[in-house]
């Protein structure tokens, strides 16, 4: 009769692994919820169903946390816009594809977009914050640049202004529609559709 075999202990590396998805999880469930101000570690060790203290195991305090989560949810944006634009093969195709990226990040991740304004806020307010929101940004803007270059070449065009300046210009007509949205003006897609195409031709 064969032995029954039981799985190995979780390691110690393993075991705060997955401490740290848990916090992960639960702040982004509670900065959705109630936005960066109203959330406290407390709310947040207690979504995840640990103490306080294991939340700063892992974190160096709220603001840490918060950045953590959104630079991950940047990168995701990041990379769903790469898959959706390279899955294109003409320059119309892929003007329509970031069209239809844009209407998604609007209306799915409504709740992100919130998180913007308070990043610049936490970032006026604190060098380290504004160190790390600056890279963020130059990341994403980095990140879009080279998916520019790229097009260019697999495409053979050319657009009417370098990669890194229609990348940052890009990401600043996002950064600033999606602050309008979120005072109640108008901000819909037709207003970035209408753009992009003169920030490329040449």
């Amino acid at each position: 009769m064969a032995r029954a075999t039981t799985a190995a202990a979780p390691t110690r590396a393993e075991r705060q692994a997955r401490t740290r998805q848990l916090v992960l999880e639960a702040a982004e469930r509670r900065f959705l919820a109630q936005g960066f101000a109203a959330t406290s570690l407390e709310d947040i060790a207690r979504e995840a169903g640990f103490s306080k203290g294991a939340v700063y195991s892992n974190f160096a305090g709220k603001t840490d946390l918060f950045f953590a989560i959104v630079e991950g949810q940047f990168a995701r944006l990041a990379e769903e816009l790469r898959r959706a634009v390279t899955a294109e093969e003409t320059p119309a195709g892929q003007l329509e594809a970031v069209g239809r990226w844009y209407e998604r990040y609007l209306q799915v991740e409504s709740g992100w977009s919130r998180s913007l304004p308070e990043l610049a806020a936490i970032a006026a307010q604190d060098d380290e914050a504004r160190q790390r929101f600056t890279a963020l940004l130059r990341d994403v803007e980095g990140a879009v640049a080279d998916l520019l270059a790229g097009q260019q070449r697999v495409l053979g065009i050319e657009f009417g202004l370098p990669p890194k300046v229609v990348a940052a210009l890009v990401v600043s007509l996002v950064v600033g529609l999606t602050v309008r949205s979120l005072h109640d003006l108008e901000s819909p897609p037709e207003l970035f559709n209408a753009a992009l195409p003169r920030l490329l031709m040449p």
